[in-house]
């Protein structure tokens, strides 16, 4: 009974998660109270699923002898100091209690209890129906919002920032598909990214998937494995240069101008932003530089460039938020994964390209966009990223 209600718990999660994601693409077409409702609740639900989940499990700890994983106890911290940092430092009373709960809840109790399943019961293949029901929808939804970004008619870079989902839900398609699925996916995807004029997801699509087949042919077994994968991999980067140069040379593609102005432009003004971010961070006292500002201080107070924005750097925002304290925790997350995708190649392990491809995307839309910091594009990144993780440690348990 209970291995069925954790399965149904999260199925919950994953649907929700694309509930919310759906409800994000239209909101910004459209920018409609109601349907922003749709991505809340969707949310929501995730958080107190999450939240049940975890009640569940930890309440039945003396019960198991697999405990609370390193993982687990790491993304607890970075939740918990996020949470008494903000509402302990956080002056900002024009913040909405309801998105403060969701930004800082939401991505890490996914992940935990993503990470925490697969890590007691390995990987689930029931996944595979909703992961493709659930990117074809957000390819459709997609749609529109390229179209209105490409006439002018609304606000670009809103607009067009949900199509991200395509690029974080992709993992789970990798997970549990087919390689002619995963291939025909990637494609579109691809295509979509193009059309959308997006330069960092763009970058982070054609080099995870290279990295994708790099590590794939990296780590195959047998003789003949490797040179079928050393193959698909030269050829699919000579098919690559192919189809660039052939549109390069034959359309007036939109982001190949963005590119070409990359210098000009200073990244859309990414760095001003940050400059401006760290030159507040620098004028901050000690006590603030270590403990930070809290939640979405920099949107709320620093207003970069004259804007109430987030800084385009997940880093740069969690270092003025949370501090030196805060950053330090992230990035010990996330060079305990890089250690894992390591130990993954050494082994030859299956989830190793995956990872490779997330850990890609995880760098373009952390450095550059909005990631870490609120419960958006991150959110079915933090389930594929639980069930990698979880599902090797559960392997290292059984395997020995």
């Amino acid at each position: 009974m209970k291995i069925k209600l954790n399965d149904a718990l999260l199925k919950l999660i994953y649907i929700s998660v694309i509930i919310a994601a759906l409800g994000q693409l239209r909101y910004q077409l459209t920018l409609n109270g109601n349907i922003l409702s749709i991505y809340k609740f969707g949310i929501i639900v995730a958080i107190l699923c999450s939240l049940l989940y975890l009640f569940i499990q930890f309440s039945n700890l003396t019960h198991t002898k697999k405990g609370v994983g390193i993982f687990s106890f790491a993304i607890i911290c970075y939740l918990f100091y996020t949470v008494v940092a903000s509402i302990a430092i956080n002056n900002n009373a024009r913040i909405h209690p309801l998105s403060s709960v969701m930004d800082l809840l939401a991505w890490p109790l996914v992940l935990i209890v993503f990470y925490e399943y697969s890590r007691k019961n390995g990987i689930d293949e029931n996944f595979k129906t909703i992961s493709i029901i659930g990117m074809i929808t957000i390819m459709i939804f997609s749609v529109p919002n390229i179209r209105a970004t490409i006439s002018g008619l609304t606000r670009k870079g809103g607009t067009i920032f949900p199509v991200y989902y395509c690029i974080t839900l992709f993992p789970m398609i990798l997970l549990f598909c087919s390689n002619k699925v995963k291939y025909s996916f990637m494609v579109i995807i691809l295509i979509i990214l193009v059309a959308s004029n997006k330069r960092a997801g763009t970058l982070a699509m054609i080099t995870g998937i290279f990295v994708y087949f790099l590590i794939n042919s990296v780590i195959s077994g047998t003789y003949e494995e490797k040179n079928k994968r050393k193959f698909q991999f030269i050829g699919v980067t000579i098919l690559g240069l192919i189809a660039f140069y052939f549109i390069n040379e034959n359309f007036d593609l939109a982001i190949i101008q963005k590119f070409e102005k990359l210098r000009e432009d200073a990244g859309s003004n990414r760095i001003y932003i940050w400059q401006d971010v760290l030159k507040h961070f620098s004028q901050s006292n000690l006590f603030y530089k270590m403990l930070g500002h809290g939640f979405h201080s920099v949107y709320y107070q620093v207003k970069p460039l004259g804007m109430a924005r987030l800084a385009h750097n997940s880093y740069l925002e969690t270092l003025y938020d949370y501090g030196v304290i805060g950053t330090t925790i992230l990035i010990i997350i996330i060079s305990y994964t890089v250690s894992i995708l390591k130990r993954m190649i050494t082994e030859k392990n299956q989830f190793a390209p995956i990872l490779a491809y997330m850990l890609v995307q995880l760098a373009y839309l952390s450095l550059f966009s909005y990631f870490f910091d609120e419960a958006n594009i991150i959110m079915p990144f933090a389930i594929s990223w639980g069930i990698i993780l979880g599902s090797y440690s559960h392997d290292k348990q059984v395997n020995g």
